[in-house]
């Protein structure tokens, strides 16, 4: 376990597993855990890398969460130097940024280590971007029966599959739910994305935040 110098924590189980598929090996439970650490561990390699992958307890978020999971990971594994938060987020739609769904945002600048082929798009016909002041009726279980004659317009972008963007994210202990709060806390503090983990991990374990976009922030949010 000494040689484990990656750690990467995910939100979800889904998010676990998605880790998971990118290890070049997956080498399942560490051996080695102390009797007080409740958290889920996977471990595994990429490249030269050997990397421990931790989940928060199922149905449990946000700031204060990720803070638990992170101490208790580092006191665990203290060969730990280097910190992942991966998931999902909500992203912000601008004419800067041609977002979409499925392209991923991170806090760093530009570094040959990201691979698009991991990253996927629900396809324009799932893509779909409304009004910022239109909410989400909470009645529909889906945006099927939203007006059609709110969606927003937006032009193709000129390469095809999913992006990856660099810029500030947002984090909170609670969800981005709201297309006019969205919009007003981009302009005023020039956030790209919004999730709710990762300001609880700063003060302990500094890393690398990376997000795929699942939902635009607003209330038009679902499982796909």
């Amino acid at each position: 376990m000494d040689s484990c110098t990656v750690g990467w924590i995910c939100a979800l189980p889904l998010e676990m597993a998605a880790a998971r598929a990118v290890l070049d090996e997956d080498r399942g439970r560490p051996l080695e855990q102390a009797v007080s650490d409740r958290y889920n561990y996977r471990l595994g390699r990429i490249g030269e890398h050997d990397v421990l992958i931790a989940c928060l307890p199922a149905g449990v978020y946000g700031t204060t969460s990720a803070a638990s999971v992170a101490v208790q990971m580092l006191a665990s594994f203290p060969s730990i130097r280097i910190g992942l938060m991966v998931g999902i987020g909500g992203g912000v739609p601008s004419e800067e940024i041609n977002l979409r769904l499925g392209d991923v945002v991170e806090t760093a600048k530009k570094h040959p280590r990201m691979q698009q082929e991991f990253c996927r798009s629900p396809g324009a016909e799932n893509d779909q971007l409304f009004e910022a002041d239109y909410v989400h009726p909470p009645e529909n279980k889906t945006c099927a029966s939203c007006d059609s004659t709110k969606l927003k317009d937006r032009p193709a972008r000129a390469v095809d599959g999913p992006q990856v963007h660099y810029g500030l994210i947002a984090s909170a202990n609670q969800v981005m739910k709201d297309g006019l709060t969205r919009d007003r806390l981009a302009k005023e503090l020039g956030v790209i994305c919004f999730e709710m983990e990762a300001a609880g991990l700063m003060d302990h374990f500094p890393c690398l935040v990376v997000r795929g976009i699942c939902d635009y922030a607003d209330s038009h949010k679902n499982k796909h």
